[in-house]
């Protein structure tokens, strides 16, 4: 059995990596379906919050996988928003308008950049 990589593992491999992060919000585990809905609702909030607040423009990516991709892609569109399937693998663009106070939603749930799509994966 495969054990995870540590933190200074991955910046062994990626030196990127900001080893002084500290993470916002940290799950507590098992999460239900409806605990993982709030977390990400809170997540997108405190994330907005601190853009709107910020005079200056700012670029930033929200990098998740499985359902949280969809939680946090409908947290931006308005509600009853007609939406094709949105895939754990997706890419949801977003750009606040400070003059409307609102999201501008511009790319939602794109999949163009996957050679398989997830609704067309056959499983045998």
């Amino acid at each position: 059995v495969e054990k995870y990589k540590t933190s200074k593992q991955h910046a062994a491999m990626f030196p990127n990596i900001d080893l002084s992060y500290e993470p916002k919000l940290i799950p507590k585990m098992p999460e239900s379906r409806e605990v993982v809905v709030e977390r990400c609702q809170r997540y997108v909030k405190m994330v907005a919050h601190s853009l709107q607040s910020n005079p200056d423009p700012e670029t930033v990516i929200l990098v998740t996988h499985g359902a949280p991709s969809e939680f946090m892609t409908l947290n931006f569109v308005p509600p009853n928003t007609k939406i094709k399937f949105i895939t754990f693998c997706c890419i949801t663009e977003v750009q606040y308008h400070v003059a409307e106070g609102k999201w501008l939603v511009l790319r939602l749930a794109e999949d163009s950049h996957l050679s398989i799509k997830e609704g067309d994966r056959k499983y045998s």
